[in-house]
């Protein structure tokens, strides 16, 4: 974990001593977890330790396993050909700068355009949701992604068009509209996409394949720059895949409302704490939802 401010002020800059030691801790500073959790208390050098928590020698103090200072973070093995930072050169640089630079063995390659990194999306490299030859996370009408809450992925399949802009949110994220949310949880969190290369007015089926079964009266609801707000979707039949319809410029199903072949879907599974009381007299199981038309 990276430190940057503490108390919201940034945290001391780090300089070398007179004495050639490390003074400060910052622009950044890594902070590894505690092996057995403790309070956070005083600092053993302050002069005042009446305070709530003050310094303990029997805690476990993380301060001599943090690097402080930490500006350049180096990610191994280098690429075959790349040149290694000469830390104690440029080291100081970026601390005067307050900038920090992460290089080595990173993955920057997007297959697909969709937004996901292959690293993140390829969970099987030889899975082909459509079966059409090109491998899910080559291909830009599938796209597979971590949900927002856990390190669980929702794959996500269009029948026509292009993913694009793919990324998970939390829901109650600043950047998601908060009008008219329901009290419901939400467990995957809201996914905020683009489906390109359409016709105009054209209508796409979007397949969501979750990574825990459905409840049969789950609700899928679309955010609008006005809010939240309900869309049918094809059957639950209480598996971990729903399909629902969409359409460009569909007010209901298009949250930029324009028959320009994009259709912009932030969209969020929502489930009550308890099943809706909507039996069928029949049958006793719960009614199921119809692809909105």
């Amino acid at each position: 974990m990276l430190m940057i401010n503490r108390e919201g002020s940034p945290i001391d800059t780090g300089v070398l001593t007179d004495e050639n030691k490390l003074d400060g801790e910052g622009p950044y500073r890594i902070v590894v977890p505690q092996k057995s959790v403790t309070a956070p208390d005083q600092s053993s050098k302050a002069d005042n330790q009446g305070v709530i928590w003050p310094y303990t020698p029997d805690s476990d103090h993380n301060a001599s396993r943090s690097s402080r200072s930490a500006t350049i973070i180096c990610v191994e093995p280098l690429p075959e050909g790349s040149t290694d930072v000469d830390t104690l050169e440029a080291g100081w640089a970026f601390v005067d700068s307050g900038k920090i630079l992460i290089y080595g063995a990173i993955d920057g390659t997007d297959s697909n355009g969709n937004g996901i990194l292959d690293s993140e999306e390829k969970t099987n490299e030889t899975s082909d949701y459509d079966n059409d030859g090109i491998v899910d996370y080559r291909d830009s009408d599938t796209a597979c992604l971590r949900n927002a809450t856990d390190v669980k992925t929702t794959l996500f399949h269009c029948s026509k068009g292009s993913f694009a802009s793919m990324k998970a949110l939390a829901h109650d994220d600043p950047a998601v509209n908060q009008t008219g949310k329901p009290s419901l949880n939400f467990p995957y969190g809201v996914f905020k996409y683009k489906i390109t290369d359409l016709e105009p007015g054209s209508s796409v089926e979007v397949v969501l394949e979750f990574s825990d079964n459905v409840p049969s009266y789950a609700q899928l609801f679309k955010i609008m720059v006005s809010g939240w707000q309900e869309i049918n979707f094809d059957s639950n039949n209480g598996d971990k895949e729903i399909r629902v319809k969409l359409t460009d410029g569909n007010a209901a199903t298009d949250a930029d409302g324009l028959a320009n072949g994009v259709i912009v879907d932030p969209i969020a599974l929502g489930i009550s704490s308890e099943p809706a009381n909507t039996k069928d007299e029949n049958n006793g199981n719960c009614f199921i939802k119809s692809v909105l038309k």
